[in-house]
């Protein structure tokens, strides 16, 4: 019971962990839109930096919890809802919702980062064409002046 209890404690202690580098992310994501509307592309890469950051910490909580699974003689790549279901049933409510919360979140993160990046190549678009309107900036053909590719 002592080891259940430690793995639950263990388990909603990364979720948490988890939840507030979601909410880094969520932090970013209006400073992101801001930054390509302001074309700001300094600001822009310095976010996309933070923002892989955030990832390699979600990786490295992913790897803890596999390492939680191991423990337990299951294998790493097991969902975590069967992991909890299977060997976490006291706690099972609490930490599928906990679980279930950050899922929603981090889908809605990516939705976010997504349409950002859909707004960044767009912005790119709009300026590559401004440019090639004032003769600023060559046109990309496929065929050259000739007809030849």
């Amino acid at each position: 019971m002592v080891m259940h209890s430690q793995a639950a404690e263990e388990l909603h202690g990364l979720l948490a962990e988890m939840d507030a580098s979601i909410a880094k992310m969520e932090e970013l994501i209006p400073v992101e839109q801001q930054a390509i509307g302001n074309l700001d592309a300094e600001k822009v890469n310095r976010i996309t930096e933070k923002r892989n950051a955030i990832w390699q910490e979600l990786k490295g909580y992913k790897s803890k919890c596999q390492q939680i699974f191991l423990q337990y003689g299951m294998a790493a790549d097991i969902e975590m809802s069967a992991f909890i279901d299977m060997q976490l049933k006291e706690d099972a409510a609490v930490l599928q919702a906990q679980r279930q919360a950050l899922n929603e979140k981090i889908v809605q993160v990516g939705r976010n980062n997504e349409l950002n990046g859909i707004r960044l190549r767009a912005a790119a678009e709009s300026i590559a064409e401004t440019l090639q309107g004032l003769g600023l900036l060559q046109a990309k053909t496929t065929y050259g002046r000739d007809g030849s590719m």
